[in-house]
């Protein structure tokens, strides 16, 4: 199935647009040349909702909301709905649109869905055309009493990818529409409404039509190039503008390198020395005994993952939470660890078993600290850190927090024993609660303006954070051709290419591949 298939414009489509679940209301979309007739084909309307079920009135069928009730096949009892029409091309998709809120009950949706997937019928024998009001005229009744077309299930994003082949969103707020649906927190949530209402869309449109300008007087003077030489004034000008996009374009990819983590919730890894409290402290923090917890030293064999809400404001109980990642890794120990008994005379072979866990667990340890926002690396005095523990630094945007665990024992010994980190953050104790509190306060801190201070060009999807890339060394080489004020021809080649590069990201030119792979992702009924 290609995006083109997708598009036609033919099939009138309907499909439940309402999460699925229990829920007060749930709605079932149509969007199509029949969305009218289909819908109405099924509507006994009444004048106000204040009217006695069963009460009927003539209805004049403008755009707008008109209360009633919805008549399915398989319920006898007409149901009490709310149906909101739409008329082209003032609607989300470009097309008619009918939209029925219903009671949310998900085999009443279900029976509905049915009901409007029977109406293949031919629309001229169906209700008289509906007065249309202002947008009554003698070809739109024409065209309404002789359309033709099926009614069917509407596909995977299809209400908005019709949007988008109708232009009224370009394709970084269709992307937005996905993003809001499955936004984690409420800093994605904000992103994606700011991609959704324009925000990265519009300023890339104003860098393709100022380069789109300058390609036309650089296109200009290669056409007269035999009249007159390049004014260097103009020459000079038109390198402010080149550098000026250049830098747009460069501001938009590091913001979005820093958070380039396919839209996830910050990821807060803990780390450290066999037997340091780890365990202890994740399920301390989540309050719940999600690790087993053992003397034992290796009892972690592997990481794990669970999300943790933290209040954002501790001075404002209805803040909205502040949403991490918290993961447990392995301590890093050496083979003998792992053995139940005494380890076996040095002359014997170690198992291979237990080396290939052992580096397993190292492997998986290594991974999440690379893609760790903040690392708390823990010091216990009864457990001595390995070197490559305290040879660990922080990678390019990465914060660490030293924290010292168990400090309902004796933690002088900590800076005494451990000398190669710096002071402790804080010192916990998950027998007591002490510091806890405080740590929770250090990691909002440490993430939370970074973290809040995202906008619509933080945590680009990596389809828009190539075609950036691809648009900036294209315009790169435009630059230096021009500033250089000689090969103008190859300048207005790459220039071209860039306008080309932005253009696929915001939709104005791409294929029907990409679009598949974009809208394959929505769910059904939207």
């Amino acid at each position: 199935m290609s995006a083109r298939e997708v598009g036609d414009f033919e099939d009138t489509i309907a499909a439940i647009s309402s999460p699925h679940g229990p829920a007060a209301r749930g709605i079932l979309r149509i969007s199509g040349p029949r969305a009218w007739s289909v819908a109405l084909a099924r509507f006994t309307p009444r004048a106000h909702v204040g009217d006695p079920v069963g009460a009927t009135s003539t209805v004049s069928w403008t755009p707008g909301v008109h209360a009633g009730w919805f008549h399915a096949l398989e319920i006898a009892t007409p149901i009490p709905a709310e149906l909101t029409l739409g008329r082209a091309p003032r609607t989300f998709t470009g097309q008619d649109l009918a939209e029925w809120h219903l009671p949310g009950s998900e085999p009443l949706l279900n029976a509905a869905l049915e009901t409007i997937l029977t109406e293949n019928v031919d629309v001229s024998s169906e209700l008289v055309a509906p007065n249309l009001g202002e947008f009554s005229n003698p070809e739109a009744t024409q065209a309404f009493s002789t359309r033709r077309g099926r009614v069917r299930s509407a596909r995977p994003g299809e209400f908005t990818l019709r949007a988008y082949l109708a232009g009224k969103l370009d394709l970084i707020q269709a992307e937005a529409v996905w993003e809001v649906v499955h936004a984690t927190t409420p800093q994605r949530l904000r992103a994606a409404l700011d991609r959704l209402a324009g925000g990265l869309g519009s300023p890339l449109l104003e860098t393709r039509s100022d380069l789109l300008d300058v390609l036309a007087i650089i296109e200009a003077n290669l056409d007269f190039v035999d009249e007159a030489d390049v004014d260097p004034v103009e020459l000079a000008q038109l390198v402010a503008v080149l550098d000026h996009q250049r830098e747009r374009l460069r501001q938009l990819l590091e913001r979005g390198r820093a958070r380039e983590r396919d839209g996830r919730v910050p990821r807060v890894v803990i780390v450290g020395a066999p037997n340091a409290g780890k365990s202890c402290l994740f399920n301390a923090l989540l309050g719940s005994d999600r690790a087993l917890v053992s003397p034992v030293v290796g009892t972690t064999r592997d990481y794990l993952a669970e999300p943790l809400q933290l209040p954002a404001d501790e001075s404002d109980p209805a803040s909205e939470p502040f949403v991490v990642e918290l993961i447990d890794t392995a301590g890093d120990e050496r083979l003998e660890t792992l053995w139940d008994t005494d380890p076996p005379p040095h002359s014997e072979p170690r198992p291979a078993p237990l080396e290939s866990i052992r580096h397993q667990a190292d492997a998986a340890r290594r991974s999440q600290l690379e893609a760790a926002d903040l690392v708390l690396r823990c010091w216990a005095h009864d457990a001595p850190p390995t070197p490559e523990l305290i040879a660990w630094r922080p990678g390019p945007g990465q914060d660490l927090l030293e924290v010292g665990t168990k400090g309902d024992l004796d933690q002088r010994h900590c800076a005494s024993e451990h000398r190669h980190h710096q002071v402790l953050d804080v010192i916990t104790s998950t027998a007591t609660g002490e510091g806890l509190k405080e740590l929770r306060r250090l990691i909002v801190r440490r993430l939370a303006d970074r973290i809040q201070d995202e906008d619509e060009e933080a945590a680009l999807p990596a389809r828009v954070t190539e075609g950036l890339r691809n648009a900036l060394a294209a315009l790169d080489r435009a630059a230096w051709a021009v500033a250089q004020g000689r090969d103008l021809e190859l300048a207005a080649v790459d220039l071209a290419q860039a306008i080309n590069d932005l253009g696929a990201v915001v939709g104005i030119e791409v294929e029907d591949d990409i679009l598949d792979r974009i809208f394959q992702r929505f769910c059904i009924g939207k």
